[in-house]
């Protein structure tokens, strides 16, 4: 329950972010099965071990991508990355704001950060 408390509450501070920055054209496409905005560490091993060769990227086709791999999640980092894993939560959750960057293919969605993946169910 308190997770689901937290996640309602992260949803709503993403929307009313995105809306104060003028970035409301894909918000369902992005508060679709938006987990959370989650660190990441190469160092220690990424968090969504395996990367999706993406040219250009949006968080439907970073989805699809990891969905037609079979995995279950999907993660978005630095506008360009799209990752993809069967677990996430490695490391911290933080502030939906840290994953402010404009996707390659969509610059009304967000996809991460630096270090900072916009995590996904891949459920269509």
């Amino acid at each position: 329950m308190k997770f689901m408390s937290m996640l309602l509450v992260a949803l709503l501070l993403s929307k009313s972010w995105a809306a104060n920055h003028g970035q409301t054209d894909d918000l369902n496409a992005q508060s679709q099965h938006y987990i959370g905005c989650f660190t990441d560490n190469i160092e220690l091993g990424r968090d969504l071990p395996v990367r999706a060769g993406l040219t250009t990227v949006t968080i439907d086709s970073c989805k699809a991508a990891c969905n037609k791999a079979s995995y279950k999640y999907a993660g978005l980092q630095y506008g360009s990355l799209c990752f993809c894993g069967h677990n996430y939560g490695n490391y911290s959750q933080v502030p939906d704001s840290d994953c402010n960057m404009p996707c390659t293919g969509n610059s009304t969605q967000f996809c991460g950060g630096l270090w900072r993946n916009s995590i996904y169910s891949v459920d269509f």
